[in-house]
């Protein structure tokens, strides 16, 4: 059967692979309205009408955009409808019908009922619960893909189901399988979750399979958590991890040697070693991996270290070198590094231009600000042979579900070598006076101040709330004269914003207006202000990011999440909020597990956040569950072994 080449950007290959790409939303279009009497229709909920329509519909325009009203009737009484956009097509359609049938909202207004949105609907789905499926923008819309999966399913279930089953089966054993199928076919369940009959099938169903589902992420979580083996050992001594540490610029924290020692410790074994550091901006993490780094080296290993961008690149490279250059050959790559000898170094630092030469192999790859890389790119320089340790402050929510459920090995460290600290704050448009009076106040007296803003640059302003920094830099010029304003973002040059970042530094101005491109690697003495421009509009770990620029050197600071656009959702307040309640990374990055969901822990490709697409497609992951799916499974798997052993 031919597939469109629309479902094939949605990874759907296949009808197996249709009947595994589950709706998320359904509908209930099992009651039609016939009887048009305006005391019997309910009013306020989305129903179905079937009647004809009646006269000529009108077209009217609403702030440049088409409105149509038309009238239904069933021949006694009759509803005025409204539909917005091009509704052309359809109102030929209909009028050119015995019958129509739409799904609208009912609303009364002094006696008279009028049909709010309303939309046609497939004659297939009256009568019947209709399922939506979650379109992509740009590639397929959600309507189309009701019409392209459906005439799959005839063919994709049966093939679907048997895969479903065996692979549960192998992995779980048929008597888990047994327990949570409890009589019903895998067959049964996909027919009823793509074609429900009512919501209670629907429900157990969804149930079922959801639970197979974890069973199977818990699964592979296991099986993550079995390292494997490597060719080779690392032979080292402790008193030379300690020789090496002394070239530090200062003294590890009692949290940070003991990083140092798990990681070793397991790479020692002969086991491959599988590692996420997480530590907060500023607690030592870049020290703590050059001595991983450094003590592989030592023992004639080669090691990677893949950075998200050059500036960071450098940085790292330049530290490296300050503690261990005289020991180590290394080489920065980035773009503009020529192609040719970096196999013959023992150690590469780079951005992702890495996976772009042929480096050789590797004993250590080290993936530092992990979550601005894919898995992909983490994963291409290990080969599956090479020892992994990603470092974070924080950590995607895949990675995190791995960490927290035992997958990697975590280390973490708590506690800096400065103790930070800092206030956050929600600021709405009314609270912009006090939150200017507090900027105004923090720089007379000596601190230095950070502005980050959604954008660069504006062609006719503040257009849809998104502000851009080179506007943002004219206002506070404006309400600051005398104050000394740089702004650095991606449209100026390198040399620019090196320059911008430097004078900020160096006390030749005290407000730095930026892009999101200071979120890593900036460090300015002083800074005790910032405020984000839009903070909707930026990812937690983005934000938490660039707090980290502040009080880098036990400063007293104050961070504002400003929400110039008074209407922000619940949900946007509950993520923010998360970064008011907690200043620690590792706690940041585990509230935003808990809110994106774990992405695809069932494979090492995919999406780092939100739905799972291992092993069936567009549903969430439940990560507390997962967890007692793993002890779960762990419980049985130990009970066999011991049974087997006997």
């Amino acid at each position: 059967m031919l597939i469109d080449e629309r479902l094939k950007k949605l990874g759907i290959n296949s009808p197996e692979d249709a009947a595994f790409y589950f709706p998320t939303e359904y509908k209930d279009y099992r009651v039609v309205i016939q009887n048009f009497d305006p005391y019997l229709i309910p009013v306020g909920q989305e129903a179905v009408f079937e009647g004809s329509i009646k006269g000529e519909p009108a077209t009217s325009f609403v702030k440049g955009k088409p409105k149509t009203m038309a009238t239904i009737t069933d021949g006694w009484n009759d509803l005025t409808l409204s539909m917005f956009g091009d509704c052309r097509a359809q109102i030929e359609e209909w009028q050119s019908a015995s019958i129509v049938r739409i799904v609208a909202t009912a609303n009364r207004v002094k006696g008279k009922v009028y049909l709010n949105n309303a939309k046609p609907i497939p004659g297939d789905c009256v009568g019947a619960i209709g399922v939506s499926y979650p379109g992509k923008a740009k590639v397929v819309k959600s309507s189309t893909l009701s019409r392209l999966i459906p005439p799959l399913l005839e063919e994709g279930i049966p093939k679907a189901a048997i895969h479903l089953e065996n692979l549960v089966v192998d992995t779980l054993g048929q008597g888990a399988v047994n327990k949570v199928l409890k009589g019903a076919t895998t067959e049964s369940l996909l027919w009823e979750v793509h074609q429900p009959k009512d919501e209670y099938s629907l429900e157990q169903a969804s149930g079922v399979l959801d639970r197979l589902n974890t069973l199977y992420a818990a699964h592979t979580i296991i099986n993550k958590s079995k390292t494997s083996k490597v060719e080779k050992g690392l032979i080292v001594q402790s008193r030379a991890v300690g020789a090496l540490a002394r070239n530090l610029p200062f003294e590890l924290t009692e949290e940070q040697k003991k990083c140092v020692r798990t990681a070793l410790n397991v790479m020692q074994s002969g086991r491959r070693f599988r590692g996420l550091l997480i530590g907060d901006v500023g607690s030592g993490k870049t020290a703590t991996f050059l001595l991983i780094a450094a003590t592989v080296l030592s023992d004639k290993g080669r090691v990677a270290i893949l950075l998200p961008n050059a500036v960071i690149a450098e940085q790292v490279y330049n530290e490296f070198n300050e503690s261990f250059g005289r020991f180590f050959s290394s080489l920065l790559v980035t773009n503009n590094t020529p192609v040719g000898e970096e196999a013959s170094y023992q150690l590469l630092i780079g951005t992702t231009a890495l996976n772009f030469r042929e480096c050789g192999d590797f004993a250590l790859v080290i993936c530092d600000e992990q979550q601005k890389l894919s898995i992909e790119q983490r994963e291409q320089l290990t080969k599956g042979i090479a020892h992994t340790l990603e470092v974070s402050a924080t950590p995607i929510p895949r990675s995190m579900a791995l960490a927290t459920h035992g997958a990697v090995e975590t280390l973490i460290i708590k506690s800096g070598h400065v103790k930070k600290q800092i206030v956050t704050h929600i600021a709405r448009k009314q609270d912009a006076r006090a939150m200017f009076l507090e900027l105004k106040k923090r720089l007379a007296e000596g601190g230095k101040a950070l502005i980050v803003c959604p954008k660069r640059l504006s062609e006719s302003g503040d257009i849809g709330g998104l502000h851009a920094a080179e506007d943002v830099a004219e206002k506070v010029r404006k309400a600051l004269p005398g104050v000394g304003i740089r702004v650095a973002h991606s449209g100026l040059s390198s040399e620019e914003n090196e320059q911008a970042i430097a004078d900020v530094k160096e006390g030749r101005a005290s407000v730095l207006v930026s892009t999101s491109l200071v979120e890593v690697g900036l460090t300015i003495r002083g800074l005790n202000f910032c405020m984000v421009y839009g903070a909707e509009r930026f990812g937690l770990q983005t934000l938490h990011q660039i707090r980290g620029r502040l009080g880098r050197h036990g400063e007293s600071s104050v961070f504002y999440l400003y929400l110039p656009n008074n209407k922000v959702g619940e949900q946007t307040l509950e993520r923010l909020n998360i970064l008011v309640e907690h200043l620690d990374g590792f706690e940041v990055s585990r509230r935003d597990l808990l809110l994106r969901g774990a992405g695809d822990i069932n494979s090492d490709t995919g999406k780092q956040h939100g739905m799972t697409d291992g092993l069936i497609r567009n549903r969430m992951l439940d990560i507390e569950r997962v967890g007692a799916a793993v002890d779960y499974l762990k419980n049985i798997y130990k009970k066999q072994a011991v049974s087997e052993a006997a």
